[in-house]
């Protein structure tokens, strides 16, 4: 009876420390997440700076106002009277950025 009782114990004190360990664990895949998703703010932050920069050194933004305003020129709905859609030129090339809206108004052969 004494061996059973010390089994017993043991296997108590046993079964004790694999919790501990499961809640050790736990605290660690806890851990490991608020990590993971502190990362992937972090990525996500450099990505959008990424954009913005690739954005400020496109070609584009470089091109001059008259090479603009020819592409714009090649942009136009056919026909002789068109009334101006949000999904076409010269409406939609002023979606694009503030510099394109300037030069789509400011070109009268669009309008």
């Amino acid at each position: 009876m004494c061996q059973t009782r010390e089994a017993l114990v043991q296997d108590v004190d046993e079964l004790q420390r694999l919790d501990e360990d499961v809640d050790t664990l736990h605290a660690e895949i806890n851990r490991a997440r608020a990590l993971i998703e502190d990362l992937q703010q972090k990525r996500s932050a450099l990505q959008k700076r990424i954009a913005l920069r690739k954005a400020s050194v496109s070609q584009l933004r470089t091109f001059p106002v008259e090479l603009l305003q020819e592409i714009f020129r090649h942009c136009r709905p056919s026909g002789r009277y068109n009334r101006p859609h949000p999904s076409q030129a010269p409406l939609l090339l002023g979606q694009v950025c503030r510099r394109w809206r300037v030069v789509a108004h400011a070109t009268s052969e669009l309008w």
